[in-house]
């Protein structure tokens, strides 16, 4: 195949369809709205359901830039035709690499770029992991030539891709992490060890600013339990078993629907991919790196059984108590990555094998070669189109835009309580999706929003206090203290949209201490007649305050005694005089800050690098020879030990 970039970037196309189209697209996790700003989260702001984890923060302000010129839904789309370029051409150039032909490396192209995972991903919006997931092949590219070095920039070209990965999803920078690992343990070329050590430690360097510890990221991790483990476990699909499910790139919790409800021979596809991987695996016994592949593919399975399994249970559970960090994985099916990475790039050579095996002409040849490419792309043809219409492109309704024309005038410096109380819900503009709460991300002003992803202890990411304490207020009906309990939270205003079951709510237009200040098609806002604000006196009184920045407020005059704060976290914030400070901001600037100068000095170390010069050979001492040197005798070994590809 001579031109494989024009065959991803088709078979990107045939994946966006229709999302190409004006609008953004909405779906579940993939919440961004069209001026998307930079989340409050990347401060330790407890704002919203799905915030974005410390190492999300150089494409969200990407995307935050973005957003500033209305170009956010422009960014979605090449997102989305990134991840399917990138994970089709990337695997393909990393077989074709190794001594694969062209019909290998399509098949292990196309198997990576559509298949159950990435359908499942696409579909609930976890965009970012799919791009860290379409890196990984680059990336592990990359760190072979690094450890065999080749070439004075290798260990700089991988920290890059490395700390690219991890800015698109701590959980594919672990996995890439196994797989440089299975493969620098199966290499054994002298000074690959000093070689491996600098690239990682460039990489880990690159890495830093989410790598060190937050307040945020530790209250996340010590609320993973036992419970968390049971709702995010890998589900067996099909009537089929958890191992044959994982086999077939099964097994997400999260859709009802996956692509085995609609491909019904998917058992025997999984084991035509196992079958095809095995004889690669025995046709490349001597390329370590198969070995390497093999070893993560292996790993990522027993890790995709991780909770669901008595096999794995215990020792999953295990690491969970006692490797805090690792409680990150709690949804354990993302192993399946590495299954999937394994299958493509062990299956090329048995492709190639049965090609050139393949009896009668050069037409005999293709027409096998474009059978088994046909294979991966039948099991993956549901993405085609928005995932056969699955999702679609949305436009946030123009009462919005008008409800936060009025909140920035009249509740800049107090919280909007927005309804209904979920942390997702179907939307009816986004063709009634259930997606992640539009509210926190689009108005500009403070907002108060349910962060729960369902009912039960086990759905929550978090324990936030003002979240029970708005519950228990709303449960209890048009009380009398209703509006003075809201009021105390800092609450002057409350948005109530008219989506999913919002009529439980409607008893707020008639509640006492409320009033109702205007009425758009599909919202209402009302109104406290006793407001509260982000900072209020002793008896509940609103301060007049200015937001510096979301981290730190000003007051006009100097706090009076016994302030009380209706902020998010109020627990965490310090009065001084009056000034009113986030106090766990100091640590995540702290961890930026050092998060940069890493940076600066990895990209001082790759300034300083100078691609080796090839020098002219030397002439030889000896006098030439009348006679041309006799050729040196040539011994026969077995076509996969003459592989060019042998070794790194």
């Amino acid at each position: 195949m001579r031109r494989p970039a024009a065959l991803y970037a088709l078979l990107a196309l045939a994946v966006a369809g229709p999302l190409l189209g004006p609008g953004v697209v909405l779906a579940v996790d993939l919440a961004q709205v069209p001026h998307q700003g930079l989340p409050g989260s990347y401060a330790g702001l407890p704002v919203g359901t799905h915030e974005g984890p410390p190492s999300r923060l150089p494409l969200d302000a990407l995307f935050a830039l973005l957003g500033s010129a209305g170009l956010a839904a422009a960014g979605q789309k090449l997102l989305l035709l990134a991840i399917v370029f990138l994970a089709g051409w990337g695997m393909h150039r990393l077989v074709r690499a190794r001594g694969a032909g062209g019909a290998g490396a399509a098949y292990a192209g196309v198997l990576y770029a559509i298949n159950p995972f990435v359908y499942d991903r696409l579909l609930t919006g976890q965009w970012f992991l799919l791009l860290g997931y379409a890196l990984l092949p680059l990336a592990l590219d990359a760190w072979t030539r690094a450890l065999a070095g080749r070439g004075a920039l290798a260990p700089w070209r991988f920290a890059a891709l490395a700390a690219a990965v991890g800015a698109a999803s701590a959980h594919m920078a672990v996995l890439l992490a196994v797989l440089c690992a299975a493969t620098a343990v199966t290499g054994r070329e002298r000074g690959a060890a000093r070689r491996a050590a600098l690239a990682a430690g460039l990489a880990l360097a690159a890495s830093l600013y989410w790598l060190l510890p937050t307040p945020g990221a530790n209250d996340f991790l010590a609320h993973i339990d036992a419970g968390q483990l049971d709702l995010y476990a890998t589900v067996p699909q099909g009537g089929a078993g958890l191992a044959p499910t994982v086999l077939g790139l099964l097994g997400y919790w999260n859709n009802a629907e996956p692509l085995s409800a609609y491909v019904p021979f998917w058992p025997l596809l999984a084991l035509t991919f196992l079958a095809l991987a095995s004889q690669g695996a025995v046709l490349r016994r001597r390329d370590r790196l198969t070995w390497g592949v093999a070893a993560a593919g292996v790993l990522g399975f027993l890790l995709a059984l991780g909770h669901a399994s008595a096999l794995t249970r215990p020792a999953f559970d295990a690491l969970m108590e006692h490797v805090a960090p690792l409680r990150g994985l709690r949804e354990s099916q993302k192993g399946v990555a590495l299954v999937a990475f394994a299958f493509a790039f062990l299956g090329a050579p048995a492709v190639d094998e049965a090609t050139r095996a393949a009896a009668g002409r050069r037409l005999a040849r293709a027409a096998l070669a474009a059978v088994l490419v046909a294979v991966p792309a039948a099991y993956g043809f549901r993405l085609a189109g928005g995932l056969h219409g699955e999702l679609g492109t949305s436009a946030v309704p123009a009462s919005w835009s008008a409800a936060d024309r009025v909140l920035r005038d009249e509740a800049s410096g107090s919280r909007t309580l927005f309804l209904p109380w979920h942390g997702y819900f179907a939307h009816g503009f986004a063709q009634h999706r259930v997606v992640a709460n539009l509210a926190p991300a689009f108005f500009s002003t403070p907002i108060l929003a349910s962060r729960s992803v369902g009912e039960g202890a086990e759905h929550e990411d978090a324990s936030d206090p003002a979240e029970a304490r708005v519950a228990a207020l709303l449960a209890g009906g048009p009380r009398p203290g209703l509006a003075r309990g809201l009021a105390a939270l800092g609450v002057s205003h409350v948005l109530l949209a008219r989506e999913a079951d919002w009529g439980r709510w409607r008893f707020l237009v008639r509640a006492p201490g409320f009033a109702v200040e205007r009425r758009w098609r599909g919202l209402t806002l009302l109104r406290l007649r006793r407001p509260g604000g982000l900072i209020m006196t002793r008896d509940g009184g609103p301060l007049p305050v200015r937001r510096l920045s979301a981290t730190h407020l000003r007051l006009d005059a100097r706090a009076p005694a016994g302030v009380r704060l209706g902020l998010p976290a109020a627990g965490r914030w310090r009065v001084d005089g009056r000034d009113v400070r986030y106090a766990p901001w100091a640590a995540y600037r702290r961890n930026y800050l050092l998060g940069a100068l890493a940076l600066l000095l990895v990209a001082a170390g790759a300034a300083t690098r100078r691609p080796r010069s090839r020098r002219a050979p030397r002439p030889s001492a000896r006098p030439a020879s009348r006679w041309p040197a006799r050729p040196p005798a040539r011994r026969w070994r077995p076509r996969a030990a003459r592989d060019p590809a042998r070794g790194w």
